[in-house]
């Protein structure tokens, strides 16, 4: 078929841009009511990056150690930013490939080419992923460029097992040997595991496998497990919770320093009750909207002008912010913090008083 940049890009706009706009905000509100007057300004100087889809870059540049920085109630967007930006480039291969070969082509040879394509941008980016990691590790973290392989990797499998057939015994080896790679991953990489670099291999080729023989395998009981009706609701929920547990979490340490597993759990739980909401009615409604999905136009002059719309709250709070952290009384605690002042430091004194 063919490749509608505007139908594309309008259904990213659709699917991605709602939920993100109502939690920005409610951060934002979150970071100028609760947060003290020092964290508000690069809160909402984050907010910025985050409303023009670059928040990654952002916490490359400023080398942030993603486990040390549970502080910033942005820094899980970077995934979302990652995302967006392949969104924007990968098309566009695409349409590379149309332009060298014009001309009618068997679906066949076509699939060649969309194959050798997505395999040499895959080649190339997991070889700087691999080079980077070992050198600036917060740029192969955050970045995209070294984030497309794992994406290539869904492509290329996509088309490699087209029109191919498995049997279910190896359906199911493949689901058992993908989901084990998975719960590895998650059980044995730590803070101290080079990542991404080859780490990220295992479960990238775990989801694939479990991509893969998912059709092949509707009766075995790792299919069974995953498509139980409760794991498919959270699902459903997982856009909106994965952009609300973080800065409720985050909210919760700046109400209670010494919050602990129980408290996170706590409030991530909240998260979902707002996501909850969140899907019924934001998401739902602009996804199921027939006037956006009929003129993606529409929808994509909305997503620009909703995007402007959070850049230009994002510069409203941050002067906000800043004529807060100007006051002489926050001026010395901004130059004690500087001196090595430590916040656990404060709350031990308190607690200790």
């Amino acid at each position: 078929g063919d490749v509608d940049l505007t139908t594309f890009y309008a259904r990213r706009a659709q699917r991605l841009l709602p939920a993100l706009i109502v939690v920005l905000l409610a951060t934002l509100a979150i970071a100028l009511f609760f947060y003290a007057p020092i964290d508000q300004r690069p809160i909402a100087s984050d907010a910025r990056a985050v409303a023009l889809h670059y928040g990654n870059v952002l916490f490359a540049r400023n080398a942030v150690n993603y486990h040390a920085s549970a502080e910033n109630p942005f820094l899980h967007t970077w995934s979302l930013a990652v995302e967006e930006q392949f969104y924007v480039i990968w098309p566009l291969l695409f349409l590379g490939v149309a332009r060298l070969w014009t001309g009618d082509q068997e679906e066949k040879q076509t699939n060649k080419r969309l194959l050798a394509m997505m395999a040499v941008a895959g080649v190339i980016s997991f070889v700087a992923s691999l080079v980077i990691t070992s050198t600036s590790q917060p740029w192969a973290f955050f970045g995209m460029p070294t984030r497309v392989w794992e994406f290539a990797i869904g492509g290329v499998t996509a088309i490699a097992m087209a029109n191919r057939e498995l049997s279910g015994r190896t359906a199911g080896l493949l689901q058992g040997v993908g989901l084990g790679v998975i719960l590895f991953s998650a059980l044995a990489y730590s803070e101290a595991t080079p990542y991404p670099g080859i780490a990220a291999t295992l479960p990238a080729l775990g989801t694939a496998a479990l991509l893969v023989a998912g059709p092949w395998a509707p009766s075995s009981l790792v299919t069974r497990v995953l498509s139980n009706g409760l794991l498919r609701w959270f699902g459903r929920l997982s856009y909106s919770w994965y952009l609300w547990h973080w800065p409720l979490v985050g909210l919760g340490a700046v109400l209670d320093w010494n919050i602990g597993t129980l408290g996170r759990l706590g409030w991530s739980l909240l998260a979902l009750v707002l996501a909850v909401l969140t899907y019924k009615f934001v998401e739902i409604p602009f996804r199921a909207s027939k006037r956006y999905r009929e003129r993606p136009h529409i929808a994509m002059a909305i997503g620009l002008g909703a995007s402007a719309a959070m850049l230009l709250v994002a510069f409203v709070s941050l002067g906000i912010a800043t004529r807060r952290a100007a006051t002489p009384a926050q001026r010395a605690i901004a130059a004690a913090r500087n001196d090595g002042m430590e916040h656990d430091c404060w709350g031990s004194m308190l607690e200790n008083a």
